[in-house]
């Protein structure tokens, strides 16, 4: 036989919330793949920066941002150079 829950006080909350929960894991998920991928940190390898950047100081670049504004910091990979 087949139970049902429609009269049982509190069901539909529970399976929004459940629902709602898996929704956020996943949607969570992306989000911090998308920063892994997108927002690298690296670490200020020299003392070229200072007083804005610490030597070893960890910095975040965003690698989507559609341009560079005055006093904007650019990550350059040197190796691509030659």
């Amino acid at each position: 036989m087949r139970e049902q829950h429609a009269g049982v006080p509190g069901h539909r909350l529970g399976v929004v919330s459940v629902v709602l929960l898996v929704l956020g894991g996943v949607l969570g998920g992306v989000g911090g793949l998308g920063g892994y991928f997108f927002m690298p940190t690296r670490v200020m390898p020299s003392a070229h920066m200072i007083p804005s950047y610490q030597v070893g100081e960890p910095v975040v670049f965003n690698l989507l941002a559609p341009g560079v504004g005055r006093g904007g910091v650019v990550l350059v990979d040197g190796t691509a150079w030659g």
